[in-house]
């Protein structure tokens, strides 16, 4: 999962980090986050985590939504 993260999210989003200085923050929907393995989704959020805290990407925004399962919570208040 990180390789994918690294390949599919990150390097994009660096690649395109001057065109995104001059928009507004652009907005990464995931959807029906509860329909994932619980492991995956501790490691997808934490993988979230390092990459909004990471300061060579742009400023992005996530929303997530999921039914409300508390694996997820966990998940999101570690």
């Amino acid at each position: 999962l990180r390789d994918q993260m690294e390949a599919l999210f990150r390097q994009p989003l660096r690649h395109l980090q001057s065109r995104l200085l001059e928009c507004a923050p652009p907005v990464f929907v995931i959807d029906a986050l509860d329909e994932c393995k619980p492991e995956t989704v501790a490691d997808l959020i934490t993988l979230l985590g390092e990459a909004l805290r990471d300061p060579d990407l742009p400023v992005f925004h996530i929303l997530l939504t999921s039914r409300l399962e508390a694996h997820i919570r966990q998940a999101i208040q570690k």
